[in-house]
């Protein structure tokens, strides 16, 4: 096992923070896209997807990076983000499995995440950032009794 120095575990943290961010912002787009008023966990799935399946642009990456540094610095009260986080699916229940809903926009944003969706049972990742979304996709999914 190799020796990790605090510096390399916060760039790792901050690239997963900044990933996620993406993705959340992805979500967001693509339930404004559908017509609806709040972020759905079949937008979230959508949105982790097309992120790991998308490389982000260069211009992207330091826009996030750049995000998550100030975030870092901020003094930010983490509870109140956890709730607002919980809020988002309070009235979301699913009672029966069901595969996610692709909504039928067509701007290069969502017709990229329909090929994304349609890829991901092929999609294979080893890097660590990769597994991690790969394993929060899966989670999600379980949770909310969704296939893809």
């Amino acid at each position: 096992m190799e020796f990790q120095t605090e510096e390399q575990v916060e760039f790792f943290l901050k690239a997963v923070t900044a990933q996620t961010k993406s993705a959340s912002d992805i979500s967001e787009i693509l339930c404004e896209h559908s017509g609806r008023d709040k972020i759905s966990p079949d937008d979230i799935i959508t949105g982790l997807i097309y992120r790991l399946m998308t490389p982000m642009e260069d211009s992207d990456i330091n826009k996030y990076m750049k995000q998550i540094d100030e975030l870092f610095e901020k003094d930010t009260s983490s509870e109140e983000e956890e709730e607002e986080e919980e809020e988002v699916f309070e009235d979301e229940i699913i009672a029966e499995p069901r595969v996610i809903k692709r909504n039928s926009c067509n701007c290069n944003l969502c017709i990229q995440a329909r090929v994304c969706l349609e890829n991901y049972k092929n999609y294979e990742t080893i890097d660590p950032l990769g597994k991690i979304f790969h394993n929060s996709i899966k989670k999600t999914c379980q949770e909310y009794r969704l296939s893809i």
